[in-house]
């Protein structure tokens, strides 16, 4: 099922539904950071839960099988009975899902767990923190600081990554009103979640999804419309012209709205100690130290917690040595912004070392649709193996992808627009472990894996234990 026929079909019954008067509710899939928090707050409230998920492999799967409410195995539509009150749908919920299915026949009220995130929080303080690249990172910042500084805030971020030094994802707590969130921009999901945030906090506003949005005015559109119900602040940097386009026209529909501009505060950088290298981690910095200062939390201490701030897994994450002592890192980077982010990070910290990029494209249509930024976004990479695209769900069913480009034709791209560097298409993760072990020089060489698919799993599943410190093998 579309995305907007799923989101029609719970418009219609949205209006009906009292979260105050919910007894029973099933959550189709419930290991999302926003699925899990919902039904954490509404678990709290004494609202008896049910949920199925088909992967239970993880932290929230284990969390909820503990409290008797996630059911042993996938999805079956004895799961969905007459007497639950709301049935919570993924955001992109599929007919043949036969919870789906059974959830139509009975004519029950539903909602997707986006829409649900946005009615549960709705008397929160939302710091919603939104943009193309960037906002993973700025989410995580704010939620460092403000858990150093005026204590651990309600939050909802990173889905399946965790906040290194808080260990999780997603926090609820009846100790304060303010709420984190990384707002997705996809299928304009963060219309949904955050309904009308407190403080709004753009990092970059470069077209991507264009599976979804056509253009880069229809891009600009939808950020307007996130934006226009702020409460209280927008904090964006206006260099860019995206950016600053849309708040010009946001200021001609509001004129009460507080726009703090990021690049009239850069000199604050320079008193900056970030564990992290890299301008983009700086200016992601600067935006959580703006929302530091809009909550009036002392400045000194603002920046005593940013510069302790201990990062994300899978956002140039460290993760060891191999047996040849060359260095390791994994990064989620997987559109061209945050592959250029990356290794201009490598080339930073680490300049005379080679850098060796094995990159797991991800999605079909970005390969297609930014093929040139992606070669372009390689430059600073000595050597280059690419793997198969990863390919999410939404386009393995759909023809319109399956002649659009392939995993050769775009690794060959690469490698046409880079002709003085070697770019090797692997095509399998084995092989692509083959070539880096065939390639790789003793003690030069940075080798980082960037993916938002499966690849990072391999890298774990050959790592002995997952110590910084620990040996690990490409071979």
């Amino acid at each position: 099922m579309e995305f907007q026929q799923a989101k029609r079909l719970e418009v219609r019954t949205l209006q009906n539904i009292q979260i105050e008067t919910l007894r029973k509710v099933h959550f189709i899939g419930i290991s999302s950071s926003f699925s899990s928090f919902s039904a954490n707050v509404l678990y709290n409230r004494g609202v008896h839960l049910t949920a199925s998920e088909y992967d239970q492999g993880n932290e929230q799967g284990e969390y909820w099988r503990e409290k008797g409410i996630l059911y042993p195995e996938g999805h079956n539509a004895e799961y969905v009975t007459p007497d639950i009150d709301l049935v919570v749908f993924p955001n992109a919920p599929s007919l043949d899902n036969p919870e789906v299915e059974q959830t139509y026949k009975l004519n029950l009220p539903h909602i997707c767990s986006a829409e649900l995130l946005g009615l549960v929080t709705r008397e929160y303080r939302t710091i919603a923190v939104t943009g193309t690249h960037g906002k993973t990172t700025t989410t995580a910042m704010i939620i460092w600081l403000l858990t150093q500084t005026v204590g651990e805030p309600n939050y909802a971020a990173c889905d399946k990554d965790q906040i290194i030094g808080l260990n999780k994802s997603i926090n609820l707590t009846s100790e304060t009103d303010l709420f984190v969130l990384e707002a997705d921009e996809y299928m304009e999901k963060f219309l949904l979640t955050t309904p009308n945030p407190w403080i709004s906090v753009v990092t970059h506003v470069d077209l991507d999804h264009t599976d979804y949005f056509e253009d880069q005015a229809a891009y600009n559109e939808a950020f307007k419309k996130f934006l226009l119900p702020t409460r209280n602040t927008i904090v964006v940097d206006l260099s860019g012209n995206n950016e600053s386009a849309i708040v010009d026209q946001l200021q001609a529909m509001r004129k009460d709205l507080d726009i703090i501009d990021v690049r009239l505060h850069k000199q604050v950088m320079k008193e900056f100690d970030l564990q992290f290298p890299g301008t983009h981690n700086l200016l992601n910095g600067l935006k959580a130290y703006l929302v530091g200062m809009q909550l009036n939390i002392p400045r000194h201490d603002i920046l005593e917690a940013l510069n302790s701030y201990k990062g994300v897994t899978r956002r140039f994450e460290y993760i060891g040595e191999n047996a040849s002592n060359n260095l390791l890192y994994k990064d989620y980077a997987h559109n061209p912004q945050k592959i250029k982010a990356c290794l201009e990070s490598v080339q930073e910290k680490h300049p005379h070392r080679r850098k060796i990029l094995v990159f797991e494209p991800h999605s079909i249509e970005r390969c297609y649709s930014f093929s040139r930024e992606f070669a372009i976004a390689i430059e600073k990479a000595d050597v280059v193996i690419v793997v198969s695209i990863y390919t999410p769900i939404r386009e393995q069913s759909n023809p319109r992808y399956d002649h659009l480009i392939s995993s050769e034709e775009f690794a060959e791209h690469l490698q046409v627009h880079n002709p003085d560097k070697p770019v090797s298409f692997a095509g399998s993760i084995e092989r692509a472990f083959e070539m880096l072990s065939s390639i790789e020089q003793n003690d030069s060489d940075v080798i980082v894996f960037a993916s938002a698919g499966i690849l990072h799993q391999e890298v774990d599943m050959r790592m002995e234990v997952p110590a910084k410190s620990t040996p690990i093998t490409t071979s």
